[in-house]
């Protein structure tokens, strides 16, 4: 009967191997592997005893090109009886320099106790110490399960370090973001994981204003499937994310020229100029919006909630969003919070799985000011007031102009309590009563904000085309009715508007247009029609439908007089336009 095999035993007075070299070549990959300069000295090697050892080596790579200078020194000790086996003291330091990083060097440095207990299947390393040019971290780690799937468990602490700095100095550029971003990062959290997966629980993360906690997971890297649910203080979305790109500012600046100098020739006669043109240049940049290929593979569960988030400017309170994509459909499941005393929520999803990606939004908003949300997109308000708005919006397309121009859906909105700013609209309807009370203005009044209790509609979108056929806005003494629409694609107008007087209104400007009572219930007529910044500045008395009136208030009289009645104060083309309404 064979006796079974003894273990070696362990007797060495020590051990020294000076500038050796080991290589190995894999010829199906190309692919090559060395350690050069190898310098290995130990103590006497006993077995249940500390063994002092120290290597040095240069180890390198071909596919990529990388070196590495390496140096250890720690106390071997072998426990076989116990299949135990413990690196005490170790600590690793060296240089890494290589294609990867561009040119530039990480020296690093790592040090703690090392354990492996085979029988129990467990192995640990305790009072971690790491560095990485400016990373700084301490730790333990320690793996069970040893002989089936490793499961691994430990905390994680890094000092507050500059990461844009760090990124930089590996050789890593981070995409474009505001200067000072990333500047100090600090974590603190327990972690967990197998061969395949990563969790980061109870986490405590700054980053450089905000602090968050909670859990950040990669379920399985084959396949990038990140989880997170995470609680901010306060972010600033608008910080981390690129410039406008030169093309869409470019585009902007167009559109600001066009609209500044359609918006001075409007203000110049306080509305008395020609009815303004269309504008033609939108702000909406060509430019790729979406990473296509990256968004079709993302596999993310995100659950995020902030006491404030500023995006786009605008200062969100409350905000929570919950967000999901897989398989190339992203899913908006909510996005909501407080703004400026109001609400909103939002849902959607995002279709990348065919060529052309296919948005579909749902948005709800309840009295938020309009104005301070145009005035955070760099925009002079129109009109101030708290807006509701609800829509359900669609729209295909990889930029931002592709998307206006394939909007579809519909919404409704109401403003409440708002004003007009600089508005025209009595003016206007004063001149249209001095007409037909055959008087002149005494002077030419200019226009100043009207109040409104009001403002409401019903928007259809077609192909980046809203029609709006049911514009109300209650203006206290008048209702003012409009029909038109709005081309998102350059933000233009187009409206028929009527004015109806509903009392006297002794507060007109000029004597020459007081309402008197034959003038209540006639609505005037007037053409908005320009840049969408305009809003009531680009109102004019609309002489085409001027007749209209002078028919319902004069009748069959004023016909054989009209030419004497009226003289030169109106244009040649509403004296034919009367004429031809009083015949009979």
């Amino acid at each position: 009967m064979e006796k079974p095999a003894q273990p070696i035993r362990l007797d060495i007075d020590s051990l020294t191997v000076n500038n050796a070299r080991v290589e190995y070549s894999d010829e199906k990959t190309g692919k090559q592997f060395s350690a050069e300069s190898i310098q290995l000295s130990t103590g006497p090697v006993h077995d249940s005893t500390n063994i002092p050892v120290k290597l040095t080596a240069f180890l390198g790579t071909n596919q990529p090109v990388l070196r590495v200078r390496t140096e250890l020194n720690g106390e071997l000790r072998f426990e076989r009886a116990l299949q135990r086996y413990k690196f005490e003291d170790m600590k690793l330091s060296g240089e890494v320099a290589g294609d990867p990083l561009q040119g530039k060097t990480i020296t690093f440095a790592a040090q703690g106790q090392l354990l492996l207990d085979k029988a129990a299947n467990v192995a640990e390393w305790t009072g971690i110490k790491f560095s990485a040019n400016q990373l700084r971290a301490l730790g333990e780690l320690k793996a069970n399960d040893l002989d089936k799937t490793p499961q691994i468990s430990g905390g994680l602490s890094i000092a507050q370090f500059d990461l844009a700095k760090f990124v930089d100095s590996i050789g890593q550029k981070l995409p474009a973001m505001a200067e000072g971003s990333l500047s100090k990062v600090e974590l603190v959290s327990r972690l967990s994981g197998t061969p395949t997966s990563v969790a980061f629980d109870n986490i405590n993360l700054k980053v450089d204003d905000s602090t968050f906690s909670g859990r950040i997971a990669v379920e399985d890297f084959a396949k990038q499937s990140l989880r997170a649910n995470l609680k901010a203080d306060t972010f600033n979305v608008d910080r981390y994310l690129p410039p406008k790109s030169a093309e869409a500012n470019s585009a902007t600046q167009v559109r600001q020229a066009e609209v500044a100098n359609t918006e001075a020739d409007a203000m110049a006669g306080a509305g008395s100029t020609p009815l303004p043109q269309s504008p033609t240049k939108g702000p909406w940049s060509t430019a790729r919006l979406l990473p296509v290929e990256r968004l079709s593979k993302l596999d993310v569960d995100a659950d995020l909630t902030f006491g404030q988030l500023t995006l786009d400017k605008l200062p969100i309170q409350n905000a929570a969003l919950k967000a999901t994509g897989q398989g190339g459909l992203l899913t908006l499941e909510n996005l909501r919070g407080d703004l400026y005393d109001g609400n909103f929520e939002a849902k959607g999803t995002l279709d990348v799985r065919q060529p052309v990606p296919a948005l579909n939004m749902q948005t709800r908003i309840n009295r938020v000011p309009v104005e301070k949300i145009l005035e955070s997109q760099g925009k002079n308000p129109p009109v101030k007031g708290l807006v509701t708005l609800n829509s359900n919006l669609t729209g295909s397309g990889n930029s931002q102009s592709a998307l206006v121009d394939s909007l579809n859906g519909n919404a409704s909105f109401v403003i409440n309590n708002g004003v007009l700013l600089n508005a025209n609209l009595e003016q206007q309807l004063c001149k249209g009563i001095a007409t037909l009370n055959r008087k002149t203005l005494s002077g030419e009044p200019r226009g100043k904000d009207t109040p409104f209790q009001e403002l409401k509609g019903n928007l259809t979108f077609r192909n980046g085309v809203a029609s709006n056929p049911d514009l109300k806005v209650r203006i206290p003494g008048m209702t003012v009715n409009g029909d038109g629409d709005v081309d998102l694609r350059v933000l233009g107008m187009d409206y028929r508007v009527g004015i109806v007087v509903e009392g006297d209104k002794s507060d007109m400007p000029d004597p020459a247009c007081q309402v008197g009572e034959k003038f209540v219930g006639i609505e005037w007529p007037l053409r908005c029609r320009g840049p969408l910044e305009l809003g009531a500045k680009a109102c004019r008395l609309d002489n085409e439908r001027m007749g209209q009136v002078a028919g319902k208030m004069a009748g069959d009289k004023i016909s054989e007089k009209i030419d004497e009645k009226l003289g030169d104060k109106v244009s040649p083309e509403l004296k034919d336009a009367l004429k031809g309404l009083f015949k009979r």
